[in-house]
Formats: C-alpha cells, sequence, structure tokens
C-alpha cells in the first residue's frame, strides 16, 4: 500500500468486520493508519480485562440503508459513493471478493476508466461475468496482481 500512497492514491477500506482487526492487521504489516485514509468497519474495541465489545456502528459515513443485493445492514455501494462524491479521481479501483462487494462494483464508472477487481474463484467473480459490467474486470489472486493492475493504469 505504501507504493499506492507514494504514487497519490487515496487508500480506503469498506469491511463488514471490525475496526479493530483491521487495524491490527495493518499494524502487524508495518503500515501506520497515515497509509489509509478511512476504515469503514463495524466499531470495536478491548475492554481493560481484553475482552472484544463490539458497537456494531459502521464506522465512517455512508452506506446507513441495508444493501438490496447483499442483504447486509450497510450498503458497500453507499459508503464508496458517499466517500468518492466530490473528489476527482482519475480512476477508483474497487477489490473484492463477496456478494455484499457487488453493490461497490455497480456504481464503478467506465467513463472514468473504473477497475472492479473481484478475487478469483469467489463469489463476486461469479456475480461481475453474470452482469457483464461496462467496466474493466480483471480477477486477482493475490496483492501483486491488484498493484501491478492499479500501476498500469497510473499516470507517470
Amino acid at each position: 500500500m505504501l507504493w499506492a500512497v507514494g504514487a497519490g492514491a487515496d487508500v480506503i477500506i469498506i469491511t463488514d468486520s471490525f475496526d479493530i482487526s483491521v487495524k491490527e492487521v495493518l499494524e502487524h504489516n508495518g503500515l501506520s493508519e497515515g497509509v489509509v485514509s478511512a476504515i469503514f468497519a463495524k466499531r470495536s474495541h478491548y475492554t481493560e480485562q481484553g475482552e472484544l465489545v463490539i458497537e456494531g456502528e459502521m464506522e465512517g459515513e455512508g452506506g446507513r440503508r441495508r444493501c438490496s443485493f447483499s442483504g447486509r445492514p450497510r450498503c458497500k455501494g453507499d459508503v464508496l459513493s458517499a466517500y468518492s462524491s466530490g473528489r476527482d479521481y482519475d480512476f477508483v479501483c474497487y477489490a473484492g471478493d463477496g456478494k455484499n462487494d457487488l453493490c461497490a462494483c455497480l456504481r464503478l464508472d467506465a467513463c472514468r476508466g473504473d477497475l472492479a477487481m473481484p478475487r478469483k474463484h469467489w463469489a463476486l467473480a461469479g456475480l461481475l461475468q453474470e452482469r457483464q459490467l461496462p467496466v474493466s474486470v480483471v480477477e486477482w489472486e493475490n496483492g501483486d496482481q491488484i498493484r501491478e493492475a492499479i500501476q498500469s493504469r497510473l499516470v507517470v
């Protein structure tokens, strides 16, 4: 992710997981919170006794309605749209793997050159094949493939 930030990218994470888990993974991999512009996740924290407390609401703005595609309490498409509204991006790349990522992919803009990146052989890949989106779709199996796809689109 450091290469993306160095290239001027705005990295956000939209997940149904817990924010504390995301932050722990980033920290474990030597990525400070400054690398990621925003984390949209279920709020959680540990008590002094080490118990995980789940607060339930997704941290951040947008996506406050139940998603009509996945049925999840938060719509990742709404979160992506709310975050990107008013920002002038050259393109948006959305990487995901599950059914709950479909709505965000449907919000991508072919005219801007956006890129949908479903994890190969996972639910999202099949759903995108069925729908034949007008945006570029590149499947991935590892983070290097995501990096390569994004780097190939960056204007140097």
